[in-house]
């Protein structure tokens, strides 16, 4: 990035500050307890339930996915949701996989007070090693993520949770898929070096005065969900992340010259049915802002050029840029928060 970096918001630095916390967590191998408990969970116990609030779901998807395309029981329900209204999967012979960046937050807190002592393996994917969640857990998968500043919303916390589900899934399911990580340091360094250029890109699409949703099909939700949060909550911009096959069935209508739709390309084989409903938007007066592989239907937006377990990196980055202009657009500093925090204590 050029010599304003020390100028930029704080988001902003953390958006670039990225390559450094993936890389922390990339050159910290799992736990061997992590390994040790999630292999003994699957062969003797009954499933594993991916639990956190905000993005925390979201970046549980991808390994969700694997872990149910193999056969192993697996739910991801909301904190909130399952102490409320799932506590039946609270059950001794589940593993509970707790994904949270503060380890404190007033869900994760009243999660921990729902437990009693017939309760699941605790495992931790957290930030703060100190915080409550770390201190209960059975086993802990530090995130690597760094310092977190209140008053602006993060970023490298998704990333650095895909890293850790797809090591969990590895680790469960004796698979390997590492080499899908070993590119993604250099690739998201050019990515970030280029911020200012990405920007540009960003900017002449006035998000703030369209409709704005985010399509995607498999993995590729964990990033459209996540993106559309962002969008929200550092960009002060409403935008709703739909898997692509949902979108046809009626938000199709949606779509006028006023509309934008990001498509994440996704996997090589779903990504010709995107490209078709990227072309659909299209024909309809639609704007379409591509993210993948190759040239797209509509305008292309740069990201880093990761596949398989890696992928969901690679699409956040155009999504956070987006968020970005996305506050420019409404005279906002990316980021800030005006009403939320990065740790919410009251339920």
């Amino acid at each position: 990035m050029n010599s304003s970096f020390d100028m930029t918001p704080p988001y902003v630095r953390g958006i670039a500050q990225q390559v450094h916390t993936l890389g922390a967590i990339l050159d910290s191998p799992i736990p061997d307890d992590v390994c040790h408990l999630v292999r003994d969970r699957l062969a003797r116990y009954s499933g594993i339930v991916f639990t956190g609030m905000g993005s925390g779901p979201f970046a549980s998807y991808p390994a969700w996915l694997r872990l149910v395309s193999a056969g192993v029981p697996a739910w991801i329900v909301e904190t909130a949701e399952l102490i409320n209204y799932a506590p039946g999967l609270l059950t001794p012979d589940k593993l509970l996989v707790v994904v949270s960046q503060s380890g404190e937050s007033a869900e994760v807190l009243a999660l921990l007070d729902t437990l009693g002592p017939k309760r699941p393996a605790i495992l931790a994917v957290v930030n703060n090693l100190s915080s409550p969640l770390a201190r209960s857990a059975d086993v802990v998968y530090p995130l690597h993520v760094g310092a977190a500043r209140e008053d602006t919303a993060g970023t490298g916390t998704y990333i650095n949770t895909i890293v850790a589900g797809a090591r969990l899934v590895d680790a469960a399911l004796g698979e390997d898929h590492s080499a899908d990580f070993t590119p993604a340091v250099s690739e998201v360094r050019r990515y970030v070096e280029a911020l200012d250029d990405h920007l540009d890109v960003a900017r002449p699409l006035e998000l703030a005065s369209r409709t704005f949703v985010v399509l995607g099909r498999g993995p590729s939700l964990a990033s459209a969900r996540t993106g559309a949060l962002l969008v929200k909550e550092a960009g002060k911009v409403h935008a709703e992340a739909l898997a692509t096959s949902e979108f046809r069935h009626g938000p199709l209508d949606l779509v006028d010259d006023r509309f934008t739709a990001v498509m994440l390309a996704g996997a090589r084989a779903t990504a010709p049915l995107n490209r078709r409903m990227a072309q659909d938007i299209l024909d309809r007066d639609g704007q379409v802002l591509w993210v993948g592989p190759g040239e797209g239907p509509g305008v292309n937006l740069a990201a880093p050029a990761l596949t398989g377990a890696a992928r969901p990196i690679a699409e956040i980055l155009p999504l956070q840029m987006l968020s970005v202009a996305s506050a420019l657009d409404n005279g906002l500093q990316p980021g800030a928060f005006r009403h939320a925090s990065r740790v919410t204590r009251v339920l």
